[in-house]
């Protein structure tokens, strides 16, 4: 009796690892059916490339992320923010009135801000002269104007840490810019007007820029 009785417990043994063994197995194939993408393992080139369709977002508006370039025209993979198409606007001097004015934002994260100016709108940015310092006033929206100052030693108007990130916190709120420059000078007073028609966008892109 207690031969087949060791026997039958033997197949039932036997038994339980061969269907444990087909359900493991089962699972493995079906894990591997729908492949898993992991996008943590996306780099940032295939982020930059892909940003007017990234899945994260839902629209990054009229903001993107660029490479600088060097003195022989070589993409560096230094990287800044800035608008897909420059702004339009005008100035004003002793010489011409509300003549064509063309933007360009450079951002270097949220406390990095500058500002190209082309007078009529041409290729040349202005560039320090006499007096590099310029008043700039901002209004969001239907807020009160808030006013800033800037520099220009090179070809552009840069924004100290504090009044950057002053800008880049209302470039996040969305809505209207309005910017209105003064040029500081004793000589010829230059003022340069233009508006951003909708920032809305920015919020996703610092943190696209910050994951760099």
């Amino acid at each position: 009796m207690k031969k087949p009785l060791f026997i039958t417990l033997f197949i039932l043994v036997l038994m339980i690892i061969v269907l444990k063994y087909s359900a493991t197995k089962k699972s493995i194939n079906s894990s591997n059916a729908i492949p898993v993408v992991d996008n943590s393992n996306v780099n940032s080139s295939t982020i930059d490339n892909n940003l007017s369709n990234a899945n994260t977002f839902d629209s990054l508006g009229i903001w993107e992320i660029s490479n600088y370039v060097n003195e022989f025209n070589e993409i560096t993979k230094e990287k800044y923010i800035r608008m897909k198409d420059d702004i339009s606007g005008t100035f004003s001097n002793s010489a011409t009135q509300n003549s064509e004015l063309t933007v360009r934002f450079l951002i270097n994260g949220n406390k990095n801000v500058n500002i190209m100016l082309f007078e009529y709108a041409g290729n040349n940015p202005v560039k320090e002269g006499v007096e590099e310092n310029y008043k700039v006033r901002i209004k969001h929206n239907d807020d009160n104007p808030i006013t800033l100052y800037a520099n220009n030693y090179s070809d552009r108007l840069s924004f100290d840490k504090k009044s950057s990130a002053k800008i880049t916190d209302i470039f996040k709120q969305g809505g209207s810019v309005s910017f209105f420059i003064i040029e500081n000078s004793q000589y010829s007073i230059s003022q340069y007007q233009f508006k951003i028609e909708d920032c809305t966008g920015f919020d996703k892109i610092i943190k696209l820029f910050n994951k760099k």
